[in-house]
């Protein structure tokens, strides 16, 4: 089991104004799914950038982050690629990271491509992973758009995984699902944060959805009476 822990977290927008986040501590464990909750505007889309080191460059960050062991020391806003290299996130809309006119194969292999491809072939066909074949994802030659929108998501979390990945960020991945996809979506997770020893975390508004499957992994964000976040494990 690997540890995230974030120590001493603290974040402004500019140098001058109230801190957003000050010193926030808060410790996070692999093979687990975790929830954030909060208001709109809380700052769960703040925290995610944190994470994925792309704060604003007028921005100010410090504070420690310590992953499997390894401390990783933040200084002048500069997060170490070592860290931010091993995140990877799934937008809200699965559509914007899937081409529904592709095959499961053909979306699988556009995910190994690098940010700026150049003109290179795509890789070679994907050994389809056993865990998709679980939730009924079992033909690479099947098209997109024959898929549920469950396994839609499924897919683009399987893309976002083809580069190396050590934590999963997720935002709202079963807004637009009906209950029984939001379940296939969820038991999927839990089954890849185990089989995969990831840190999963996942930003919902779905209080009911939190209740169901968080398992004392809530994250909370509140703010006080300056304005300043703090970031609480429950």
């Amino acid at each position: 089991m690997k540890k995230l822990l974030l120590h001493n977290i603290s974040f402004k927008f500019n140098p001058q104004e109230q801190p957003f986040f000050h010193d926030a501590h808060i410790e996070f464990d692999s093979d687990s799914v975790y929830f954030i909750q909060g208001k709109n505007g809380v700052g769960k889309s703040t925290f995610f950038s944190v994470l994925q080191g792309t704060t604003p460059r007028s921005a100010l960050l410090t504070g420690t982050i310590i992953f499997d062991g390894t401390e990783f020391t933040i200084k002048n806003n500069y997060m170490d690629p070592k860290i931010s290299a091993r995140v990877k996130t799934v937008v809200q809309d699965s559509n914007k990271m899937i081409v529904n006119t592709m095959t499961i194969d053909e979306n699988l292999r556009l995910a190994h491509l690098p940010m700026h491809p150049g003109l290179i072939p795509l890789a070679h066909t994907i050994n389809l992973p056993t865990i998709m074949k679980d939730f009924g994802i079992n033909n690479l030659n099947k098209n997109v758009q024959q898929l549920s929108g469950g396994q839609k998501q499924i897919l683009a979390i399987m893309m976002a995984l083809q580069k190396p990945t050590q934590i999963l960020l997720l935002d709202e991945p079963t807004a637009a699902l009906d209950e029984k996809n939001t379940h296939m979506v969820i038991q999927f997770l839990t089954n890849l944060a185990k089989t995969l020893d990831l840190i999963i975390i996942i930003i919902t508004h779905d209080k009911e959805l939190t209740a169901t499957y968080a398992q004392n992994r809530t994250v909370t964000i509140k703010v006080n009476e300056k304005g300043t976040r703090t970031i609480e494990l429950l």
